[in-house]
């Protein structure tokens, strides 16, 4: 469903501070990680492009809370491979 381990590279660590993601001011996300757009929206607009244009609904349909939380879960303790 995702990209392969070998086509992924990991998020960079965040040295000394926490690395929630969700909950957190933007700004804050950016300045943590040292780029101008943080790592989670480049990898959601890469997966849209991937393989969303295709589907019917990308933006309308809201995906199961399970799988959304799960998503949080790994993005927010960095073990995320996009």
């Amino acid at each position: 469903r995702y990209l392969s381990h070998d086509l992924t590279r990991r998020r960079p660590a965040l040295r000394g501070t926490s690395s929630n993601i969700f909950g957190v001011p933007i700004e804050e996300v950016c300045q943590r990680e040292k780029r101008s757009i943080p790592h989670i929206v480049t990898c959601c607009v890469r997966e849209v492009e991937r393989r969303g244009l295709d589907e019917l609904g990308i933006y309308r349909v809201s995906g199961l809370a399970t799988d959304i939380a799960k998503l949080r879960k790994v993005f927010d303790t960095r073990k995320i491979f996009l």
